[in-house]
């Protein structure tokens, strides 16, 4: 953040305002760090870590393939047995699991780790999905 800030100072010719910069990004660096960097890579980290034992059949009817995340959203990527029926209403799912979820997600909701859970279910050849968001919990 330094070397950023040197080289916008640059653009100036004051010596002064070229250190203010250089002192302002350094200051600014654990910030951009804690809030930009480290929750991708630590969420990349946490489906390195999910997906290793995946694929995994979890019950008769569910099978967790993969997780996943992208734009602040971790996705649970699950395939359902054909013998359930494909007009199966998922939301049910949340609304029986809701607790457990939030319980499982409170702690990175309210970090601002991730802005969203999804579950994504693929059935019938078709996806159906549900999100969680803070303000479910």
């Amino acid at each position: 953040m330094g070397a950023i800030g040197a080289l916008i100072g640059g653009l100036f010719k004051s010596p002064k305002i070229r250190n203010i910069l250089v002192v302002a990004a350094l200051v600014a660096s654990p910030q951009i760090t804690k809030f930009f960097v480290l929750p991708p890579v630590l969420m990349a980290h946490a489906v390195d870590v999910a997906n290793k034992d995946l694929p995994k059949q979890l019950d008769e009817a569910t099978r967790l393939d993969r997780t996943s995340y992208s734009n602040g959203t971790f996705v649970y990527h699950y395939t359902l047995s054909d013998e359930v029926p494909a007009d199966a209403d998922v939301s049910m799912i949340k609304s029986e699991s809701i607790a457990g979820i939030c319980n499982s997600w409170r702690a990175s909701f309210i970090n601002k780790d991730i802005q969203a859970v999804e579950y994504r279910y693929m059935l019938h050849g078709n996806f159906k999905s549900f999100l969680v968001i803070p303000s479910d919990c």
